[in-house]
């Protein structure tokens, strides 16, 4: 942590889906299920413009999302609810999200959708 009470960190940002124990397949983990997906304002990754939830990473999930044929809706919330949503409820989707040590066993790791050179973390 440094003076300004921010942690800084470099990695890639993920995706992160949580709801599943071990699936084989997207058919056996979804079922005919809607995907709850919960994102934050965090531009260029995702934020909302003219009431639509665009950016970088959105485009990246919507293209798969659309692909693989499952119904979704996205939410933009602030980070802290996003981030509850993603811990507590099943078939929840979370982008875009800093992959770090802490979060490693909380989460499914789906794969990236951005590479952050520096990221802060308030305390």
């Amino acid at each position: 942590m440094n003076s300004t009470g921010k942690q800084l960190f470099s990695g890639t940002c993920f995706t992160v889906y949580q709801g599943w124990d071990f699936p084989t397949t997207a058919s056996t983990i979804f079922s005919d299920q809607d995907i709850n997906v919960v994102t934050e304002n965090w531009r260029p990754y995702n934020y909302e413009e003219n009431s639509k939830i665009k950016g970088s990473s959105t485009k990246i999930v919507q293209t798969v999302l659309n692909q693989s044929g499952f119904q979704y809706a996205i939410n933009l919330y602030p980070w802290a609810r996003s981030y509850q949503e993603a811990l507590n409820n099943k078939n929840t989707l979370i982008y875009t999200i800093v992959r770090i040590p802490l979060r490693e066993h909380l989460f499914k790791w789906v794969g990236p959708v951005a590479h952050a050179d520096t990221v802060a973390f308030f305390h």
